[in-house]
């Protein structure tokens, strides 16, 4: 959902002026908040989702287009977790409470995803629907796959020549940015993922070219964010997350279709990264906004942290010399090299004050940089230090949603509790990273430690298949029953195995991804004629099969 508030919003040229001050005020609130909250502590562990929905209509002629009214269900369903999110065909959902530490409240995701689906499908008509997919496949392919059809077109925002602006929700927030990113660029964003290339491909053009910020920002995902006891607890499994996140990802992908063309990718990251990439042509910096991040937080992962790390000197020293300590100053550092692509006029008038009187410079620049996973400290003393999980594809069923987040869950307790190592030199973990967005990622080497265990062993990491990491011998699924068992839950055990043995089978190639299932659709369907494309027919298919 990012950075939401109700007030007057600058456009880039607008904002101009502001941003050193802006940025400076967003350095001082975190060490503000770090020295007031760094001691921080909660017993209880608790956790939430967010899980992105895509709004579907059959129209006369029996198609499937996106159906572009969240913003009229939001204001009529009047509940507090349905949420706006960039695209209007898009509902974001998050629990109306969080959940706690107890495992029945794994048990229980499912219903409650049901129940979630059932209250949207209240506020819907005949023919609509409300789905669980990653990326429309034929969006950006014809103007009329929108419903309603938008009656004036326009594009002022993005420039896009394939998608309208109407489409963007209609919340200022999400317009400013598709035209507050494209002119910090300088020009339009430019997307380009490769063709799967087939029989009958044409290899003319051998890449899918995307043009607007839709095309990342309107597909859907799952994210999960974990409250933990403390700082130290925050930082530690925030690392050990930055290793498993390409390993997540690729159990998670979904999203093999865009512009109508099977590509080579099988989630949707990179279509995202480049989506929002706003910087500048003469500008050195190395990732997107959009990206996987650039350092551990441990002060003992320093080693480790082997790739190039760009960050604001004086900002490092002014947190420095605050008190903050050498790794996460640089963290801090380097996440203000990115400029706010959103201002409202209320901060504006702020700056006459010494200080705001909240922490939203810092949240809004912490929020808008999209890395995989994501450090997020507390705003109150009741509150507590989070680590936000990012990189899951949605996956069309209820129940696969469900099994990736009990099996996400359980791994952090898991890894919390056996204060297991995962650390591998970034640079490995870039690698991963790459190699778990592309097609049948599920099935590469991925760079791993040998020893998990004991952090004083010797540094031995070796190329293993998701399978050998996940179900090996001293694989994650074994820890997580060894902690079950060492808790005295074996209780849960039966009831969990469902969701365990889907991740079992599906790490071990028994179960195909997501990705994998809609290529095998696609390439058996009678319509597809081997040349990397798919039309109306076999998305209304494919949609149905869904639906089913």
């Amino acid at each position: 959902m990012g950075f939401l508030k109700e007030d007057k919003i600058f456009t880039w040229s607008e904002m101009g002026q502001y941003l050193s001050s802006y940025k400076r005020l967003g350095i001082h609130q975190f060490i503000e908040l770090y020295h007031k909250y760094k001691s921080n502590t909660n017993n209880a562990f608790v956790w939430g989702y967010e899980m992105e929905y895509t709004l579907i209509k059959k129209d006369d002629k029996n198609n499937f287009k996106l159906l572009v009214k969240a913003d009229q269900i939001i204001k009529q369903s009047n509940n507090d977790f349905w949420k706006p999110e960039y695209a209007n065909w898009m509902l974001e959902s998050t629990p109306s409470v969080p959940f706690n530490n107890d495992l029945l409240h794994l048990l229980l995701i499912e219903k409650y995803l049901i129940n979630e689906i059932n209250l949207i499908k209240k506020q819907l008509t005949d023919n609509e629907y409300v789905v669980m997919l990653s990326h429309f496949p034929l969006l950006g392919c014809k103007v009329n796959h929108f419903s309603p059809q938008p009656i004036k077109l326009y594009n002022n925002y993005s420039l896009s020549n394939t998608i309208p602006d109407n489409i963007i929700n209609p919340h200022i927030r999400f317009r400013t940015l598709t035209q507050n990113i494209r002119e910090r660029r300088g020009e339009k964003v430019k997307i380009e993922i490769p063709i799967d290339i087939d029989k009958n491909t044409s290899i003319i053009n051998d890449t899918i070219k995307m043009d607007c910020m839709a095309y990342g920002m309107g597909s859907c995902c799952l994210q999960l964010t974990v409250q933990l006891s403390g700082l130290p607890d925050a930082l530690y499994l925030y690392d050990q997350f930055v290793v498993l996140s390409p390993i997540l990802m690729a159990l998670s992908g979904s999203s093999p279709i865009y512009q109508g063309a099977l590509s080579s990718h099988d989630t949707r990251w990179s279509v995202i990264e480049q989506s929002v990439d706003d910087r500048k042509k003469n500008e050195n910096i190395s990732k997107s906004r959009y990206s996987s991040v650039s350092t551990y937080l441990c002060e003992d992962s320093k080693k480790y942290n082997d790739i190039v790390l760009e960050y604001n000197k004086e900002d490092y020293l002014l947190l420095k010399q605050n008190g903050i300590p050498m790794i996460l100053a640089k963290h801090i550092a380097h996440l203000f090299i990115r400029d706010p692509i959103i201002m409202y006029q209320n901060d504006v008038d702020k700056f006459t004050q010494q200080l705001p009187d909240n922490y939203d410079f810092f949240v809004n620049i912490n929020s808008s940089n999209w890395n995989n996973v994501r450090l997020k400290p507390p705003l109150s003393k009741e509150d507590s230090w989070k680590l936000e999980i990012r990189v899951f594809d949605i996956q069309q069923s209820i129940f696969r949603n469900t099994a990736l987040m009990v099996f996400t869950i359980l791994l952090v307790r898991t890894i919390s509790f056996y204060n297991l190592y995962l650390y591998t030199p970034l640079s490995k973990v870039d690698d991963n990273f790459q190699k778990s967005i592309e097609k049948e990622g599920i099935d590469k080497y991925y760079y791993f430690r040998t020893n998990i265990e004991d952090k004083n062993s010797m540094d031995i990491y070796r190329k293993m298949t998701i399978n050998e990491i996940i179900n090996g011998e001293n694989g994650l699924i074994q820890y997580i029953y060894k902690y079950l068992q060492e808790r005295k839950l074996e209780e849960y055990i039966p009831e969990i195995n469902k969701y365990l043995h889907y991740i079992i089978e599906l790490s071990s190639g028994l179960k195909n991804t997501e990705a994998k299932n809609v290529r095998d659709f696609v390439k058996h369907h009678p319509d597809y004629y081997q040349d990397s494309k798919i039309n109306q027919v076999i998305l209304n298919d494919l949609i149905q099969q869904i639906i089913q």
